[in-house]
């Protein structure tokens, strides 16, 4: 889409690519790049930064993922005192915040920058974390070829 938009309007691309994840939008804000073509949530904190977003042309539901031997949590109450693993700057982060702030004494912890959340995903399947959180396409893309974790509870934005 990027070529293609650069094309029609005689613009010339260059494909900019950051060390890590987390570094996407600091290099936006900091003039290192024009767009960020990447999925990234829709969130008050991004906008509040300054970034503006396209129209989304792709939905997703965010999940709390657990152990596949573990029961389903029926309401948000049930996730009180519960850990949590997401990485500090996701938008997983700002989730949990936000339930913090609603009352929900869930308990948020910081995972490491460089952990994509399909190795958070993997880190609970082992049981070395009890939670994390997971976008439901990613979630489906990863119960294809295991079985060993799921969606605990559906998270509404």
């Amino acid at each position: 889409m990027v070529r293609k938009f650069a094309k029609l309007h005689d613009l010339r691309v260059e494909i900019v690519v950051p060390p890590a994840r987390e570094d996407l939008l600091t290099w936006l804000l900091a003039g290192r790049g024009d767009l960020v073509a990447a999925g990234l949530t829709i969130n008050d904190e991004r906008k509040a930064q300054g970034v503006a977003f396209s129209r989304p042309y792709f939905q997703t539901q965010e999940m709390v993922v657990c152990r596949k031997d573990e029961a389903e949590m029926k309401s948000l109450s049930e996730l009180a005192d519960r850990q949590v693993a997401v990485r500090p700057s996701s938008a997983y982060h700002q989730t949990l915040l936000d339930l913090q702030r609603k009352g929900v004494s869930v308990q948020i912890q910081a995972a490491g920058e460089e952990l994509e959340t399909e190795r958070l995903i993997d880190q609970v399947a082992l049981g070395k974390l009890p939670l994390t959180m997971a976008d439901g396409h990613l979630l489906a893309l990863e119960t294809t070829y295991r079985d060993d974790v799921k969606a605990c509870l559906k998270l509404d934005r």
